[in-house]
């Protein structure tokens, strides 16, 4: 019964019936007019649809302004989810490389205990340095989140 989809077309539709209601009405008062004045009466016959066609403009516009914002809406709403996967893509391959560090300095008998490798937590996202020696430690947890973080 009471449909708030496609509003802005609505509002558009209500403006061309209220100018034509507007335009009928200035009609016939214009003729009813024309029994006490015949100048009055054609001024308002001539007269009265142009300024209902003219303030059915601002309701018209409005419409249009809510569906132009619901285009762009919509359009915006498109280009972040693009962007958000390209976003999630190139961090993903970012913590993929991390790990493959992380992986090569706990190997390496070469690199000192006390070096530091960046690591994202796999649950919040936050990025984090731990020392080679936390990394050979296989209890580790985010500070964050507290989500147990593995190599």
């Amino acid at each position: 019964m009471f449909e708030y989809d496609n509003i802005g077309g609505k509002i558009k539709g209500w403006a061309k019936w209220i100018f034509a209601i507007e335009a009928i009405a200035t009609i016939i008062m214009g003729l009813i007019f024309m029994g006490v004045s015949v100048l009055a009466g054609f001024l308002l016959m001539l007269f009265g649809p142009i300024a209902a066609w003219v303030s059915s403009w601002i309701l018209y516009g409005y419409g249009q302004l809510i569906e132009n914002s619901d285009i762009i809406a919509e359009e915006y709403k498109r280009v972040n989810e693009k962007h958000d996967k390209v976003v999630a893509k190139r961090n993903a391959e970012k913590q993929a490389k991390r790990l493959e560090r992380a992986k090569v300095v706990i190997g390496n008998p070469n690199v000192a205990d006390d070096e530091f490798v960046d690591i994202t937590c796999p649950n919040c996202k936050t990025e984090l340095s731990y020392t080679k020696e936390q990394l050979l430690n296989d209890d580790l947890n985010c500070p964050m989140c507290d989500a147990h973080i593995s190599l």
